[in-house]
């Protein structure tokens, strides 16, 4: 669904030329502005997004007075329909080419009934509170660390230094990799771990109705570690600073110091402040 969609918008032409060019980097905007601000935007939230991208991109391009056009109704509509695509987007991308090796399930369509009872005890590890977030998940203690989040971050927005997540570093990653984006690519990971809970794979589509919940769960703890650690060593932004850090490096840009501008959830109160309070 989604190559088809990209397609036969790339393939309009029923566009002026000058419009065309705003579009095509307003839509990279919008992909970024949705996975650090408002993941499951929709309705007016997500047009109001389309309409931020549509700005900012005319500022990436230089454009001042009668050459800054205002996107009309095709535009907008276009933006809001490839916008829709981005959460299924990184999902597919983990769960195709990242989620399976990195944690050690077994993948296949006839697996034996061993390699089955060992994903189901994998998926009652992982998710015995939110234990897939740490380094190590069979090691409670390095929160939000996993090395996921920068493998899926790097195959789907940080590929190469042309990347639009490298080359908008400093309009959407000031302060490194954001609380949401953490909380999105967390929450997409547990939809594939949901995904082998029968021990083989079946197929559960990651959509607003299924995931947002959990989301917003995922996002209640990430801001109430922030908010925490801000008042003591700032911890939580060092590590949200380094894993942006580590991005950029892998799409092959200079590791240079660059100046950085509640829900309820599976991990405690406690859980957090100790984390933080190790030296």
């Amino acid at each position: 669904m989604e190559t088809a969609i990209s397609i036969r918008i790339a393939a309009s032409s029923d566009l002026p030329p000058d419009c065309k060019a705003i579009l095509n980097i307003a839509y990279e905007h919008l992909r970024i502005l949705l996975i650090t601000c408002k993941p499951w935007a929709k309705g007016r939230a997500l047009d109001d997004l389309a309409m931020q991208a549509w700005e900012n991109a005319c500022d990436e391009l230089g454009l001042v007075g009668e050459q800054r056009l205002q996107p009309g109704l095709d535009e907008r509509t276009r933006m809001v329909e490839r916008g829709s695509l981005t959460q299924g987007t990184l999902k597919t991308k983990i769960q195709k080419e990242i989620f399976a090796s990195h944690y050690g399930f077994v993948a296949g369509a006839t697996l034996k009934g061993e390699e089955k009872a060992a994903n189901r005890a994998l998926v009652k590890l992982l998710k015995d509170r939110d234990a897939f977030v740490h380094l190590d998940p069979r090691k409670r203690g390095s929160l939000f660390q996993n090395g996921i989040v920068a493998k899926a971050l790097y195959a789907v927005y940080f590929m190469d230094t042309q990347a639009p997540a490298v080359r908008l570093t400093t309009l959407y990653f000031s302060d490194g990799i954001p609380v949401e984006t953490l909380a999105l690519v967390f929450t997409a990971v547990q939809n594939c771990i949901d995904e082998y809970a029968e021990g083989v794979f079946h197929q559960i589509d990651f959509t607003e109705k299924k995931y947002k919940r959990e989301y917003n769960r995922m996002l209640g703890q990430l801001q109430r570690w922030d908010s925490y650690s801000r008042e003591k060593t700032d911890k939580a932004g060092q590590i949200r600073r380094e894993l942006l850090g580590t991005c950029r490096a892998a799409a092959g840009v200079a590791n240079e110091e660059e100046p950085y501008e509640e829900a309820g959830g599976g991990i405690s109160d406690s859980e957090l402040k100790a984390f933080e309070d190790t030296e």
